[in-house]
């Protein structure tokens, strides 16, 4: 969901202050140009131990160990580390890293996999360059025993793993043969240290927005409730699991998302998680990305039932409504359209079900009559087409009497069969929901 991803998506690193798979970590404001060269050449110092072939193992564990911590953003800059990331991708600097990991040694493996989750962290360039090495780094753990080695390495290893698929979803599915014999028993494992533990949360919130089936199929969401559900563990310590559950679980009702219903999950997790994405606060010890964090709304709102219990809340509206609105971070993940497509989606299933833009609604109604034109114009096809399921649940009267025209044509042989209509499909997707059947239509 949210990585340490998350996205949400996620920083898991031992010596950060908070953690984010999903999000991302306030970081100094904008450095002046001398203050960036410096920071700037000094990380580069690093690199450069880090790929001498001469320097001994213990000098490069502690380059990779000192420049793991730098970029981190409580103490770098957006517009430092998105430098920094491009130095590193013209040097090759990912190949001598995953180096050290090949090595064999566990402390190098383990400090490797640090920085290399440091640099991926709420950075589509960094994540990419990561990526594109992450079969060597996975061979390097095919075998359990090969993490059983250290503790602290699973940790760096998994953290690692939910940094990098925060931002690569093409990646999720190789990691699905350590789900069973490595994550699944770090969650039911009570001796699990906080960190390790929502590193595998954070983990399964980002692969369960494409490979939610295995993880069905693994009873990822029976060992998550159970978490969830225990009174004496902390919520820190639960991480991000309700997330997971509602992504596997939450599109239909259920006894599991029932009972978190029952706990106050739209007030006290689903609204408090999207406000922290959009602040860029913490949340139990991560920073959601706004793609995990309005996913939330959207697979719930997608049923009837749960779409009520989040129109209930007098803040779902207008959180949605600033999560509809564009980017202003410094460096704006590429996943925030998404997450502002789902915003839209979300608000969409709750027109379809007459649960939201009612008389007497100024903030609402001032939404539809500025914002949403400029959406159904805006770059983004995703966002486009979201808007346009609101626009057509506004406007029910206009689309069915576009789909009679259609049918008249049809009926006149002046138009192929369905034609019109899968056009119209085209235009406003979810036509159904907001038209009625297509008998309904013809008479």
């Amino acid at each position: 969901m949210e990585v340490p991803v998350v996205d949400d998506g996620v920083t898991n690193h031992p010596d950060a202050d908070a953690q984010s798979a999903h999000g991302e970590h306030p970081g100094e404001q904008g450095a002046g140009t001398n203050d960036l060269d410096s920071k700037i050449a000094l990380l580069l110092q690093h690199v450069s131990i880090i790929m001498d072939e001469a320097t001994d193992l213990t000098s490069k564990r502690r380059a990779l160990s000192a420049a793991s911590i730098a970029i981190q953003p409580q103490h770098i800059s957006a517009d430092v580390k998105q430098l920094f990331v491009e130095r590193v991708a013209e040097r090759h600097v990912v190949d001598s890293v995953v180096r050290l990991i090949e090595l064999g040694s566990v402390d190098a493996a383990s400090d490797a996999c640090d920085f290399l989750g440091d640099l991926a962290f709420n950075s589509d360039l960094g994540s990419r360059i990561v990526f594109k090495e992450s079969s060597r780094i996975l061979e390097c753990f095919r075998h359990e025993h090969q993490l059983a080695r250290s503790h602290e390495l699973v940790r760096s290893f998994v953290s690692l793993c939910a940094n990098l698929v925060a931002t690569s979803p093409e990646g999720h599915s190789l990691l699905i043969p350590w789900i069973e014999p490595v994550i699944l028993p770090i969650i039911q494992d009570p001796n699990s240290s906080d960190r390790l533990l929502s590193s595998a949360v954070l983990l399964l919130a980002n692969l369960a927005l494409t490979v939610g089936e295995e993880l069905r199929e693994l009873k990822v969401a029976d060992a998550l409730v159970a978490l969830v559900l225990d009174q004496d563990i902390s919520v820190l310590r639960k991480s991000v699991a309700e997330s997971v559950i509602i992504y596997l679980l939450g599109r239909q009702p259920c006894d599991e998302v029932d009972k978190l219903m029952e706990l106050g999950l739209v007030e006290e997790y689903c609204i408090p998680i999207l406000r922290c994405a959009l602040q860029d606060r913490d949340f139990r010890g991560m920073y959601p990305h706004l793609v995990y964090s309005a996913r939330l709304f959207q697979v719930l709102a997608s049923s009837k039932t749960y779409a009520k219990a989040l129109a209930a809340s007098e803040e779902v509206v207008p959180l949605l409504l600033l999560a509809v609105r564009p980017s202003s971070k410094q460096a704006p993940l590429g996943s925030d359209c998404e997450g502002r497509r789902l915003a839209l989606e979300a608000l969409a299933s709750l027109v379809s079900f007459d649960l939201w833009l009612h008389r007497g609604d100024s903030t609402s109604q001032a939404f539809v009559e500025t914002e949403l034109p400029l959406l159904l114009n805006d770059e983004h096809a995703g966002i486009r087409a979201a808007s346009s399921r609101i626009w057509a649940a506004l406007h029910k009267g206009e689309i069915q009497q576009l789909l009679r025209i259609g049918h008249n044509l049809e009926v006149d042989g002046r138009l192929a069969d369905d034609l019109w209509n899968a056009a119209l499909a085209f235009l406003f997707t979810s036509l159904a929901e907001t038209t009625g059947s297509e008998q309904e239509l013809q008479q």
